[in-house]
C-alpha cells in the first residue's frame, strides 16, 4: 500500500517502515517518516500526484498524430520502452497528455523542469540530469522533461564546452533509459538533430480547431455555443485560465463575458508574436 501511495523505491519505503517501528510508532508515524524521506529524495519537489492538475480532455488536442489511438496501442501492447517529443505552442496540452498517458498505462510519473536541473558549477547539471533518469528508473516511472530545448540544443551552435557535454549526457541517458521518456518544447527547430533520431514519436501540437473550441466550452463551462468562428489561436490552457478568472469574478454563467476573456487571451498572443517579429523581447 505504501508503495502505491508514495513515489519512492521499495528499499527506501522498507527502511522508513523499519525505522518508525523501531521507534515504537504506528501507521501515522510511518507515513510521516516516508513523507519526509520522499521530500528529501525529491529535493523538496512535489510528486505529480500531489500537484493539482487542470481538467484534461484528449479530444481537445489538435495534433498531427492520433494520440488517443497511440495511448490505446501502447496500453494494448504493454510497451514501456518508448519516447515522445511533444512540440508546439504553449498551453496546447503537451505535459497534460504525458500525464494522461501515464495514467492510461498505470505508471508513476517523475516530472522535471529543465530549469530545476541547472547547476552553477561545471558538471553539476550533468549530474542532475543523470539523477533525474536514475530516480525515474528506480521508481519504474515515466520521466517527463519540460523545456527540453534547454538541454537538447543543436551542438553545432554551441559556444561553450559545457553546452556540448550537457547535450551528450542527455542523449546518453535517453539511450539507456528503459521506461517512457517524454520531452516537451516550444522550440522544435532548436533541437539537436541527433536527439530527434532518438525519439520514437515526434508530435506537433497546434491551436484548437473550431469544433474543438465548441467542445472546450462544454468541457470547461458546460455551455453549448455556435459562434466560435472568430477564434483562431486558442488552446486548452487558455480555457483553464479563463475558467479560473471567471470563477474569481463570478462570471461563469456569462457567456458573452467568457468569450470576451478568451478573445483577450488570443489577442495577447498576437501582440507577443508581432513584438517578436519587430525584434522586441
Amino acid at each position: 500500500n505504501f508503495a502505491k501511495e508514495y513515489r519512492l523505491p521499495p528499499s527506501f519505503i522498507g527502511s522508513a517502515v523499519k525505522g518508525a517501528l523501531l521507534a515504537g510508532g504506528g501507521t501515522e508515524n510511518i507515513k510521516l517518516c516516508i513523507g519526509a524521506l520522499e521530500k528529501a529524495y525529491r529535493n523538496g519537489e512535489k510528486a505529480v500526484s500531489e500537484v493539482q492538475k487542470n481538467p484534461f480532455n484528449p479530444c481537445l488536442l489538435n495534433t498531427d498524430t492520433d494520440l488517443n489511438l497511440l495511448a490505446d496501442r501502447l496500453k494494448k501492447l504493454g510497451k514501456r520502452s518508448f519516447s515522445l517529443c511533444l512540440y508546439g505552442a504553449s498551453g496546447t496540452g503537451k505535459s497534460a497528455y504525458a500525464e494522461y498517458l501515464a495514467d492510461v498505462l498505470g505508471m508513476n510519473v517523475i516530472k522535471k523542469q529543465c530549469s530545476s536541473l541547472l547547476d552553477m558549477f561545471v558538471g553539476g547539471t550533468e549530474r542532475n540530469i543523470a539523477a533525474a533518469f536514475r530516480e525515474a528508473k528506480e521508481n519504474e516511472a515515466m520521466l517527463i522533461l519540460d523545456e527540453a530545448d534547454s538541454f537538447l540544443r543543436d551542438r553545432n551552435h554551441a559556444v561553450r564546452s559545457w553546452e556540448v557535454t550537457q547535450v551528450n549526457e542527455m542523449l546518453t541517458q535517453m539511450e539507456q533509459f528503459p521506461y517512457p521518456f517524454v520531452c516537451t518544447t516550444n522550440l522544435m527547430d532548436k533541437l539537436d538533430k541527433a536527439s530527434l533520431r532518438r525519439f520514437t514519436f515526434k508530435v506537433r501540437y497546434d491551436f484548437m480547431k473550431k469544433e474543438q473550441v465548441r467542445e472546450a466550452f462544454k468541457f470547461f463551462f458546460g455551455k453549448t455555443v455556435q459562434n466560435c468562428g472568430q477564434f483562431r489561436m486558442l488552446t486548452p490552457g487558455d480555457f483553464a485560465v479563463v475558467k479560473n478568472k471567471a470563477e474569481i469574478l463570478n462570471l461563469l454563467d456569462d457567456e458573452k463575458e467568457l468569450q470576451r476573456m478568451l478573445m483577450q487571451e488570443e489577442q495577447a498572443k498576437c501582440l507577443k508574436e508581432n513584438a517578436a517579429k519587430l525584434g522586441f523581447v
